[in-house]
C-alpha cells in the first residue's frame, strides 16, 4: 500500500512515540543500573586513589627520616660520643632536638645512640639508657649483623613510628654503633587531612598492646592501639559501634553511618602487617550529582530529538551528533595538563593549548610551523636525553618501533629550559594518512628534588666535597677498577694540623670556615678525575685514580704549601696540614689501603706535622 508523506508521517510519529515511551522505560532502568556501577567505580577509584597517596605520604616521610639519619650520622661526632660514653648525652641528643623542631619542620623526631651489642647509650626523649635493644627489634640485630643504612616501620614501647638507621663506624671502617633516628606518623594525618579532606585513625595490632607500656596517646579501642594523636571522638565512636576487629581486617571500603571507611596495611620491614591506616569520608562530599544529571539530560535529549527529528532530519541529526562529539573530545584535548600534539611527520597539524604555553610569541599551528621545525628546534641535545636523531633515524620514528617506551628530553621554553617525558603513537585515519601524535609531561620539579636529593645523599653538608658515605662506595669501586684494569691508584690521607685550638680560641663557627676555605683550596689544585671527600671532622682524604705513587706525592706536597700560603685575611691564622700518601698493591683491598694512608698521615703528625709523609707498602 503506499502512503501519502502526510500518512507516512503520522503513521512514523506514532510508532515513533510508542517506541519512545518503551525506550523511557527501558532507559529508565538501565540508566539507574549504570549510575549504580558509576558510583561503585567512582567509589573504587577513589579508594585506589587513598592507598595511593597514603603509600606515597609514608614513602616520602620514610625518605626525609632517611636524609635527616645521613645528615645527623655526618654532622655530630658520634664515634667520640659511642667511644667516651658521655653522661649528659641525653641533654646534648634533647638539645640537638629541640632546636630542630624550633627552627626546623622536624617537630616530633627522637634520636638515640646505640652500641655494637645493642645497647642503647642515650636517648633524647627519656634519660633512660643501658637496655639491650637487639633482643626486641629486629632491625637493630639486622643491622648490627650486616651494616648499612635502613628504614623501617615498627611498634615499641611508645607508639608505632617511622625508624631510619644508619651505621657509624670508626676511621678503619669498623662499625662502632647505630644512630637511630625514630619520627611519629602525625605529620602524615596532618598532610591528609589538609591535603585530602580527610579524617584518619591509625589502628596498631592489639598483638601489641602488652608491649605498649608507655604509649604516647594512651588510647586503646578494642584491643587497638591509637598512634595517632587528636582523632575526634565521633570517629573512635564510629570504630567502636563498628567493630575494631572488622575494621582491621577489612579488604575493602565500607560505608559506616555515612561516612566511606578505607583502611590501608601498614607493614614492616619484614613485610608483616603491624597496623592499619583508616580514612573517612563523608559520602556527600563524593559527588554524584553531575553523573546523575548527565544520565537524565541524555534521556530527555533522545526522547526530545525522537520527537523532533522526523525521517527527513535523521542525517542532520547525526551530523550534529558527530560534530558534538569531536567538540567534545576536542575539548577534551585542548583542557589536558599534558602537552599534545599531532604531526604529519613533516609539520604540526594540530596542538593542545599547553603546546602553545611553551613560547612566548606561538599561539596557533600555523605560526608555529612558520617559526620552527617541529619539536627538533627546540631540542636541548645532551647525553642521556633526546636528539633529533636516535641510533640513526628520526626519535620519533625510533619511540614508535617500542609503543610502551618513553625518553626524557630537554626543551628551551619561555620558562627556561624544562625536562619532560616524551611518549608517541601512530594514528591512521580512514582515508589512509599517517599521522603521530606526542605526549609530553613535564617533570622538571621531580627531576630536581632527586638531584638535589642525590646530591644530599653524598655530599658533606659543610664543604661541599664528598662525604664519608660517598668515601667508602668509591673507593671499593676505584680499588675494584684498578684491580681489573691493572692500571695505578694513590690516596692521599690528611687532617688540619691543631684544628681543635683554631675551634677553642676563635669558636666553631670560624671553625667551620676554615675548613670550607681549606677544601676550595685543595679542590682548585686536584683534577677533574680526583675525589675530595670529608671522612671525618677534620680529617679527608683525597681518591687519585690512575696515579702512580711518585705524581701523587708530588701532588700532595703542592697541596701542603697551597694550603700554607692561605691569606691571613681568609683564616685567623696560619692553617697547615699533615699529609699521608700512599698506592694501592695488588694485595690491597679497601680497609688495608686505608690503613696505611691512615699510618702515614700520623706519622707525618708525629715527625712535627706540616709534612708529607709517604708509606708504599
Amino acid at each position: 500500500m503506499i502512503l501519502n508523506w502526510d500518512e507516512f508521517t503520522r503513521r512514523f510519529v506514532l510508532v515513533a512515540v510508542v517506541v519512545l515511551l518503551s525506550s523511557v522505560f527501558f532507559l529508565n532502568t538501565f540508566f539507574n543500573s549504570q549510575i549504580t556501577l558509576a558510583e561503585k567505580n567512582e567509589i573504587n577509584q577513589y579508594e585506589g586513589y587513598l592507598h595511593e597517596t597514603i603509600g606515597n605520604l609514608v614513602r616520602q616521610k620514610q625518605a626525609t627520616t632517611q636524609v635527616l639519619a645521613i645528615a645527623l650520622s655526618n654532622s655530630m661526632d658520634f664515634r667520640t660520643v659511642l667511644k667516651t660514653r658521655p653522661a649528659d648525652l641525653h641533654q646534648r641528643l634533647k638539645k640537638f632536638t629541640d632546636e630542630l623542631a624550633l627552627h626546623t619542620d622536624y617537630k616530633s623526631i627522637w634520636i638515640q645512640v646505640i652500641d655494637t651489642k645493642g645497647v642503647s647509650i642515650g636517648r633524647s626523649w627519656t634519660k633512660a639508657s643501658g637496655d639491650n635493644l637487639s633482643m626486641i627489634r629486629k632491625d637493630i640485630a639486622d643491622v648490627l649483623r650486616n651494616p648499612r643504612k635502613i628504614n623501617n616501620f615498627s611498634v615499641g614501647k611508645f607508639s608505632l613510628t617511622f625508624k631510619s638507621l644508619a651505621p657509624i663506624f670508626d676511621r678503619n671502617g669498623k662499625l662502632l654503633g647505630i644512630l637511630d633516628v625514630i619520627s611519629q606518623v602525625d605529620s602524615i594525618d596532618r598532610d591528609l587531612q589538609s591535603g585530602s579532606g580527610v579524617e584518619s585513625v591509625v589502628l596498631v595490632d592489639k598483638r601489641y598492646k602488652n608491649q605498649l607500656t608507655k604509649a604516647r596517646t594512651g588510647q586503646f579501642i578494642g584491643g587497638y592501639y591509637v598512634a595517632n594523636a587528636g582523632v575526634p571522638n565521633s570517629i573512635l565512636q564510629l570504630i567502636s559501634n563498628y567493630g575494631a576487629d572488622k575494621i582491621f581486617h577489612s579488604k575493602n571500603h565500607e560505608v559506616i553511618d555515612g561516612k566511606l571507611v578505607i583502611a590501608t596495611p601498614l607493614k614492616n620491614i619484614l613485610g608483616e602487617k603491624i597496623a592499619v591506616w583508616v580514612s573517612f569520608k563523608p559520602m556527600q562530599v563524593i559527588d554524584l550529582t553531575n553523573t546523575h544529571q548527565l544520565y537524565k539530560n541524555y534521556t530527555l535529549a533522545m526522547a526530545g530529538t525522537v520527537l523532533f527529528l522526523l525521517l527527513s532530519m535523521l542525517l542532520f541529526y547525526f551530523k550534529k551528533k558527530s560534530d558534538l562529539e569531536r567538540h567534545f573530545f576536542y575539548q577534551i584535548f585542548d583542557e589536558s595538563s599534558e602537552i599534545i600534539y599531532v604531526t604529519d611527520r613533516h609539520k604540526v597539524v594540530q596542538a593542545n593549548r599547553q603546546f602553545f604555553n611553551l613560547f612566548e610569541d606561538v599561539n596557533s599551528v600555523e605560526a608555529f610551523n612558520d617559526q620552527y621545525d617541529c619539536l627538533s628546534s627546540i631540542l636541548i641535545e645532551e647525553e642521556g636525553y633526546l636528539t633529533r636523531y636516535v641510533d640513526g633515524i628520526v626519535w620519533y620514528e625510533y619511540l614508535l618501533q617500542d609503543d610502551h617506551k618513553t625518553l626524557l628530553a630537554k626543551l628551551e621554553t619561555k620558562d627556561g629550559v624544562r625536562t619532560f617525558k616524551v611518549k608517541v603513537n601512530s594514528i591512521n585515519n580512514r582515508i589512509g594518512s599517517d599521522y603521530v601524535s606526542v605526549l609530553l609531561t613535564d617533570i622538571t620539579e621531580e627531576v630536581h628534588y632527586k638531584e638535589e636529593l642525590e646530591h644530599l645523599i653524598i655530599h658533606d653538608e659543610l664543604t661541599g666535597v664528598y662525604n664519608r658515605h660517598y668515601f667508602n662506595e668509591a673507593l671499593e669501586e676505584e680499588i675494584k677498577r684498578a684491580h681489573r684494569y691493572q692500571v695505578p691508584f694513590s690516596m692521599i690521607s690528611f687532617d688540619v694540623d691543631h684544628f681543635k685550638s683554631v675551634n677553642d680560641d676563635f669558636g666553631h663557627d670560624i671553625g667551620d670556615n676554615v675548613l670550607i676555605r681549606l677544601t676550595k683550596e685543595v679542590a682548585r689544585s686536584l683534577r677533574d678525575t680526583d675525589k675530595l671527600c670529608r671522612v671525618g671532622g677534620e680529617e679527608f682524604c683525597i681518591l687519585m685514580p690512575e696515579t702512580d705513587l711518585e705524581d701523587a706525592t708530588v701532588t700532595a706536597e703542592r697541596l701542603r704549601k697551597s694550603v700554607q700560603e692561605i691569606p691571613y685575611s681568609d683564616v685567623p691564622r696560619a692553617v697547615t696540614v699533615s699529609l699521608g700518601v700512599t698506592k694501592l698493591n695488588r694485595w690491597d683491598n679497601a680497609s688495608t689501603l686505608y690503613k696505611r694512608s691512615d699510618i702515614a698521615l700520623y706519622q707525618a703528625k708525629g715527625n712535627g706535622r706540616n709534612r708529607v709523609e709517604v708509606i708504599s707498602s
